[in-house]
Order: C-alpha cells, then sequence, then structure tokens
C-alpha cells in the first residue's frame, strides 16, 4: 500500500481515533474493521452451512476497536487542552452515526410492510423507533429475543442492539473518563485512569460470566455485560505511551498472535457456545493484541501487511454502513421467500448489500460528515441528529396508526360452540376456501396483541414467568359444582383455558387452572439458570396446591421442551404423574395442537394469512409435514402417560382434516403464533373438547 493510497483512505475517515503517542491513521485498524464486518456478514449470509460458525464474534471486535478510538479522541482533546470537549465528541458521533442508521431504518421499515406484509411491518415500525433512540439491546431483552435460536423470525433491525451498546457506552463513558482525569493527582492521571478502568473491565466481565449461565438473553444484549469490552480497548489507549516501549519484533509475534486468535475463534466457537461469558475473551484478547502490536511492529512484518492492503483499508471504510446494510437484506429476503435460499441468491443478496454499503459510505456518510458547515457548528450537528432521530419516530409511528386494528366484529355466522361433528364440518369447510374469512375474529391485526385466555379469567389467575413465589389460585367455571376440575401446565394450558372453562360450565364443574407461561409442567433436568430454577420451583408450588384441591380430573397441557429430547420429555411427565398420584384424580394428557415449527418452513400463520389472504391455503400446515416433526414426542408422551394410568388425548381432530390444518375455521382465526391457538378458536372449540373429554370426566 503506497503513501498517496494511504493518504487517500486516512483523509475519508474520521478525526485521528488514535492515542497522541500513536500514529494518527492506523491501517491496521481500518482492516480490522473490515475483518470483523466481514465475520459477522459471512455469518449471516452462509445459512445452515456456516463457513465461519462463530462470526458473531466480529462483533466484540469492532467493541473493542471503539473503545481504542473513543479513548484516543478524549486524550487528542485533552492534549489539546480545547473547551467543549464532550459537546465535539457528542456533535460528532452525530455527524457520523446518525444519517446512515436513519437511511437503513426507514428503508427497512418501509420494504418489511410492502414484502413482509402489514404484521411483520407494524412488529419492525415498532423496532425502528426503539432503534432510532439508540435503545434497541433493552427491547429485545423484553420482547425474551434470543440471537442464536429463536422460534420465530429475528427482526431485520435485531442487528441495531450493537450499535444501542456502543452508544449507551458513548453516553456514559466519557463523563467516567474524564471524571477520573480531573479527579487523578497531578502527573499521574494515567495511573488513576487505568486503575478505574480495570475495575469496570472486572466487573463487567464477572457479570457477563455469571449471566450468561442465568439469563443468557440479557448476557448478550446488555451493556453491563458488554461494556468490558470496550473499557479494554480503552485501556490501552492510555496504556498507549508505556506498550510502545515494547520492541518491533515483539509487536509482530502479537500482532500476528491476535490475528490468529480471531480467526480461530471464528471457527472454533459456535451458536452452542455458552455466550458472551468467559468466550468472548477470545475476540476480544485477540483484537487487543492486533491494536498493541501495531503499535510498534513494522507496517510490512506485522499482521498490518494483510489488514492493511487495498481490500482492507476499503472494506474498513464500509464497513459500518456494510454492517447496517446486510442484515436487513438478508432477513428480508429469507422471510418473503419463506426457505431456505440457495447459495447463489445468498451470493447475489451479499452483492447488493455491498453496493449499497458502497453507496450509502460515499453518498450519506462521507458527505454528511465532512461537510464544512457542520463540522464549524456543534448545535446544527446536534440539530441534525435530533431531527433524524425524530424523523424516524414520526415515519413509523404514522405508518403504525396508519395500519392500526380495525373495527371489532359483531355476531359471526354459524354457531358459537359447535358440537364435535359440526366442528369437524367447519374445519373441512374451512380446507376448500381460497379467501381469508370476512368477518373474522381476531382480525389479523389484533392477532399479535390478543392474550392467549380469554376476558373471563382475569390476568392474575395466570402466572407469569416472572411470578414465582405464588401459585395464582381462580375458581372458575361453575363455583357452585361439586367436583374440581384442574388444567395444569404452561402456556398451552393457558391457551386451553377458553375451552376448558366452557367444558367445566357444560360439566357442573369448579375449575382451577394452575398455569405458568414458559414453564412445562412436567419434571426436566434442571439446570443452573435462574429461569429453570424458577421453573423447577414453580412447578413443585404448583403440584401441592393442585393436590390440596382434591380434584376429580386433572388436564396436562403443555409445549414440547425446546433442547430436550422427546424420551426427557417423556421421562418428565413420567415423573409428574407420580408426583400427582395420590389425587386419584382421573389424569388427561392433551396432546399437541398443530405446530408451525419443525420442519415447517413458511412464515407464521398470521403473517402469511395477511400476505396471501386470496390464496389462504398457502398457509395451510401439512399433517404430514406436523407429524414428521413431532410425532415421535407425541408417541413417546402417550406411552409415557399409559403407563402411569393416565389418558393421552390428541386432540389434532379439532384442528386438521386427514391431510390439512387451516389456519381459520368458522371465521375464528386459529394460531395465535407458530405455536399457540387464540382465545377466540379455543372458546370456540370447547363444546368440541368436552366431547372427546367425556370418558375422563365422568
Amino acid at each position: 500500500m503506497g503513501l498517496r493510497a494511504t493518504t487517500e483512505i486516512a483523509a475519508t475517515a474520521d478525526d485521528a481515533g488514535t492515542p497522541p503517542s500513536d500514529r494518527p491513521f492506523r491501517p491496521d485498524i481500518q482492516g480490522l474493521r473490515a475483518l470483523a464486518v466481514a465475520l459477522v456478514v459471512t455469518y449471516h449470509f452462509s445459512g445452515s452451512v456456516q463457513i465461519v460458525p462463530g462470526g458473531f464474534i466480529g462483533v466484540d471486535v469492532f467493541f473493542v476497536i471503539s473503545g481504542f478510538v473513543i479513548s484516543g479522541l478524549l486524550l487528542r482533546e485533552r492534549d489539546g487542552r480545547r473547551t467543549g470537549v464532550l459537546v465535539d465528541f457528542y456533535a460528532r458521533r452525530a455527524r457520523r452515526i446518525i444519517p446512515a442508521v436513519t437511511v437503513v431504518i426507514l428503508v427497512t421499515v418501509i420494504a418489511t410492510y410492502h414484502w413482509l406484509g402489514v404484521l411483520r411491518g407494524n412488529e419492525v415500525a415498532g423496532d425502528g423507533r426503539w432503534s432510532a433512540v439508540f435503545l434497541a439491546n433493552f427491547h429485545f431483552i423484553s420482547q425474551g429475543t434470543n440471537y442464536f435460536q429463536a422460534l420465530v423470525p429475528p427482526s431485520p433491525l435485531l442487528h441495531l442492539w450493537s450499535l444501542a451498546v456502543e452508544e449507551q457506552f458513548y453516553l456514559a463513558f466519557p463523563l467516567l473518563f474524564l471524571g477520573l482525569v480531573a479527579l487523578a493527582p497531578e502527573g499521574r492521571w494515567r495511573r488513576t485512569v487505568v486503575i478505574g478502568l480495570l475495575v469496570v473491565v472486572g466487573a463487567s466481565l464477572a457479570l457477563s460470566i455469571a449471566q450468561t449461565q442465568s439469563d443468557p438473553t440479557v448476557a448478550y444484549f446488555s451493556p453491563f455485560t458488554r461494556a468490558w469490552e470496550l473499557a479494554t480497548g480503552s485501556v490501552l489507549a492510555v496504556m498507549t505511551p508505556a506498550l510502545r516501549r515494547l520492541r518491533p519484533v515483539q509487536g509482530v509475534w502479537l500482532s500476528w498472535l491476535g490475528l490468529s486468535i480471531i480467526l480461530a475463534g471464528a471457527i472454533g466457537l459456535s451458536a452452542s457456545t455458552p455466550y458472551p461469558g468467559s468466550a468472548a475473551l477470545v475476540p476480544v484478547v485477540g483484537a487487543s493484541l492486533v491494536i498493541v502490536g501495531g503499535l510498534v511492529a513494522p507496517p510490512r512484518r506485522g499482521a498490518e501487511v494483510v489488514l492493511g492492503s487495498w481490500i482492507g483499508l476499503r472494506g474498513g471504510e464500509i464497513s459500518y454502513s456494510l454492517y447496517l446494510w446486510h442484515f436487513p437484506v438478508i432477513i428480508i429476503a429469507e422471510q418473503q421467500i419463506s426457505s431456505r435460499l440457495h447459495l447463489t441468491t445468498r451470493a447475489g443478496l451479499l452483492v447488493i448489500s455491498v453496493l449499497l454499503a458502497v453507496a450509502s459510505t460515499y453518498m450519506i456518510e462521507n458527505p454528511i460528515r465532512h461537510a464544512r458547515r457542520l463540522r464549524s457548528s456543534r448545535a446544527l450537528s446536534l440539530g441534525l441528529g435530533a431531527s433524524l432521530v425524530a424523523l424516524v419516530l414520526v415515519v413509523c409511528s404514522v405508518l403504525l396508526g396508519a395500519h392500526s386494528a380495525g373495527r371489532s366484529v359483531g355476531r359471526l355466522p354459524g354457531p358459537a360452540h359447535p358440537s364435535l361433528a359440526r366442528l369437524s364440518a367447519e374445519i373441512s369447510a374451512a380446507t376448500k376456501v381460497s379467501h381469508l374469512p370476512n368477518p373474522m375474529v381476531p382480525s389479523l391485526l389484533d392477532v399479535p396483541a390478543t392474550a392467549l385466555h380469554p376476558p373471563s379469567i382475569p390476568d392474575r389467575c395466570i402466572a407469569d414467568s416472572a411470578a414465582v413465589a405464588w401459585v395464582p389460585l381462580c375458581i372458575l367455571g361453575d363455583t357452585n359444582g361439586r367436583h374440581t376440575l384442574v388444567l395444569l401446565g404452561d402456556s398451552q394450558a393457558n391457551a386451553w383455558s377458553g375451552a376448558v372453562e366452557q367444558v367445566a360450565l357444560d360439566e357442573h364443574l369448579r375449575l382451577a387452572v394452575v398455569a405458568m407461561n414458559g414453564c412445562q409442567p412436567w419434571h426436566l433436568p434442571t439446570g443452573r439458570s435462574a429461569g429453570e430454577q424458577s421453573c423447577a420451583a414453580f412447578r413443585r408450588r404448583a403440584i401441592s396446591r393442585v393436590i390440596a384441591l382434591h380434584p376429580s380430573a386433572i388436564l396436562i397441557a403443555g409445549n414440547k421442551a425446546h433442547g430436550f429430547t422427546s424420551a426427557q420429555n417423556a421421562a418428565g411427565l413420567s415423573r409428574l404423574l407420580v408426583s400427582l398420584s395420590s389425587t386419584h384424580a382421573s389424569v388427561t394428557v392433551l396432546g399437541s395442537i398443530p405446530w408451525f415449527a419443525g420442519d415447517y418452513r413458511g412464515l407464521p400463520p398470521a403473517e402469511c394469512a395477511a400476505r396471501f389472504a386470496d390464496d389462504v391455503q398457502r398457509c395451510s400446515l401439512g399433517v404430514e409435514t406436523l407429524h414428521s416433526s413431532f410425532g415421535g414426542f407425541e408417541a413417546a408422551m402417550s406411552a409415557a402417560a399409559s403407563r402411569h394410568g393416565a389418558r393421552y388425548q390428541p386432540v389434532l381432530d379439532l384442528f386438521c382434516t386427514e391431510l390439512s390444518c387451516p389456519v381459520a375455521i368458522g371465521h375464528r382465526f386459529v394460531y395465535q403464533d407458530r405455536v399457540h391457538m387464540t382465545w377466540q378458536y379455543s372458546s370456540f372449540i370447547g363444546r368440541a373438547l368436552d366431547k372427546l373429554l367425556t370418558p375422563a370426566l365422568q
């Protein structure tokens, strides 16, 4: 790389982001940016054939670089004795970050409405509002999003969690940094700052390791578990004068070792690795060694030979825009096609992402951040940033308002509670229609926000996943009945509550719903996570509560536990049935409702129906697909129930013909999501369920 080319690249970069004692522009760091984004993009685009199964560590590399750069900027500002350091810093961030991400958010939201339909569009518009104010990570935490494994398709804006973490760090860190400098004894400020930063590193790393075990979702997205990665880069920046005492040959070895560690982590780590936790040490240490080695290593001997090449420099230049654009492109395409993308299609989408990144860099990023008028006015820069944030909030809110739920539906055609025979006829008729029924409840726009249990069952009667210290108990159904029916389970029991309430009324039974969302009723091997431990505690209390009720009949409903085999689920059911044997009640285990998961590769039911309202049979679930996905689970659970004198009751007759499971039946939309039915449909099939349960309720 010649001097002219290097100078050209440096001229397009931000103000020097290195400490005063370092080179103003580090080609190796620019190339490290390119490597980081290449790992992330490859991870997302390679699909099931993972070329770099740990490519997600590129984000951690970015964090270390960001910590180094922000501290370098602050150190240069301090050495220059300039006033308004913080205001200048935030004005620079507003010019650098907000324009490009604004365009990406708006384009992604509009593209989602266009290609994925109104339901998905509404969800992503909501994500866009949180992303615009750099709180996307907390938003995804509140939704319980799992970055690596999720039953629901990921948001096209999911990747903006990392940008939110950086901006949250940038909001707090300069205050900490300058505060430590101000408090330090004259001439010893570096030592004070390093000690303070090392405290942050140690505390944050310890929290990351602990929380990765107890609550991996929070650990992945939280700024508190990621702060140590950025703080590590900051420590390197402050210690640069001392680190420059290393010999050049040591720098050469350190830079190559660091690059090797990053590549080894990208290959050796995977989605099954508990992350971030201690595993994040791999990319953080690797990136740190590259940065330290580049301080003293001769450019033609260290890793800069590779990282500082033309492709490394150009890749680093577009790295921010490429990170922003690549994820919406691949995610929207995957969800629009509703199947695994062919390798050539993925390659084409990658080319599109790169072209968008180049255009974004040269038409949005560089012109705005280098605009002379903006650089000369802090107020104008900050005003631009605030205006763009407000623009995203307004546009997303307008789109959400324009696609709000429609008017309420009055009386629906047909019986409110059909018999089993009439329901079978309704299901058969539903498999023959081409258009989505009208009217229909809930409306498709209402489906995502619809509760699983009907309004007749108060929210306080169902335990939320956070309510582990007590077991709510409400007596429903015929409260004057002589016998008690217990519905025991997780969110599936919650969803069945509408139907079982109708059964209890028809059979003059007192009904007690003992359910906790997200907590399977059967005993499973208890792990170390807080969620598993709280679930086990709730289960113990729930069983004691059920035994104390002296029920005449017990219905058990639960999801197949994710991460456990069919045999483990069945063994857990066996242990549960043994625990309930002292009640001498008639016990029935309800079979699984049709799941749009497993081998099913289509859209979630409501999203599919919204997109194909005039060809609604495209959204039906084939019974053959259902059996191939969950047949083994059903067989294992049925055998376990039989061994302990319980009854296993399949329920597919309430949803499907012999060949197909339609998504709308009798003017009711059946599925709230991939694995739950709506309460409207649950209440609709109560009388038919009663017929199936008659032998168990006598």
